[in-house]
């Protein structure tokens, strides 16, 4: 009987040192991770710390609304519209006979403008010695329509 009791003696030191031994590792390895896993979160949490560092100088540019308005010119009456800003409504026009068509060859300018829903009238005599309408006044109607919408604008 002395040499099994040795021998399970022996079998259970074995075990014993193994369990020990294999837990130490697994504690050795766990605590690795742990220190891995820190640096991971740590890293982490600094990049999204410096991300939300810049999203906040992103987010913290100043910007304002503005109501922007956008005219159309168009002729009504006895004229051609040569050109016409649309932020401001300045234009430019050419005479237009009614009766026989015939188009100026100077251009009135001159910082004209036309308010929205207004019209800007002037007179002009057709110069088409054809025409029946040749030296007698008429009438040059330019109008205006204004459209706009609100916009954010940085500061």
């Amino acid at each position: 009987m002395k040499t099994k009791q040795i021998i399970s003696i022996a079998l259970m030191l074995v075990l014993l040192v193994t369990a020990f031994s294999g837990c130490g590792t697994k504690e050795s390895s766990s605590t690795n991770n742990k220190e891995d896993s820190t640096s991971v979160v740590s890293s982490e949490k600094k990049e999204y710390e410096e991300s939300e560092a810049t999203g906040k100088a992103q987010t913290e540019k100043k910007t304002h609304s503005e109501y922007v308005k956008t005219y159309s010119v168009y002729a009504e009456q006895g004229a051609v519209v040569t050109w016409f800003d649309p932020k401001t409504g300045q234009f430019r026009y050419k005479d237009k006979c009614e009766t026989c068509g015939q188009v100026a060859s100077g251009e009135h300018s001159g910082g004209l403008f036309v308010g929205d829903g207004s019209s800007y009238n002037a007179g002009f005599t057709c110069t088409n010695s054809k025409c029946s309408m040749w030296g007698k006044s008429q009438r040059a109607i330019i109008g205006c329509s204004a459209s706009g919408e609100w916009i954010e604008v940085e500061d």
